[in-house]
């Protein structure tokens, strides 16, 4: 005489179907962070790696310089005054623009130390 499991299968049966959602849940979700953190690690290692070093002690500043009208009408006697660090000493933090304006309307950017 054959007993009817037929409850017991479709319990069993709707057991392991939500075991397994929840399994391949779970295994899409730790790789998505695992694949993510190596994405992360990588993306700072190259930063890191190729970022300028920045040198230490004085250096020369320099300058990017916009003329109103020409580059070559500058006169050399105003060029001078750039290598005098005095006039920019209020603007001394890195990526500060100064914009300096002179009689004949220079305008002088800092670009780096």
């Amino acid at each position: 005489m054959r007993f009817s499991r037929g409850w017991e299968d479709g319990v069993l049966h709707s057991v392991l179907h939500s075991v397994g959602t929840f399994v391949l849940i779970g295994l899409s979700f730790s790789s998505l962070l695992f694949f993510s953190s190596l994405f992360l690690s990588f993306f700072l290692f190259f930063f890191f790696f190729f970022k300028k070093k920045k040198k230490k002690g004085k250096g020369k500043i320099k300058y990017s310089l916009h003329h109103r009208s020409f580059f070559s009408s500058i006169p050399k006697t105003d060029l001078n005054w750039l290598h005098r660090p005095k006039s920019i000493n209020h603007r001394r933090h890195v990526g500060v623009s100064a914009i300096l304006t002179k009689p004949q309307g220079f305008i002088i950017t800092k670009l780096s130390r």
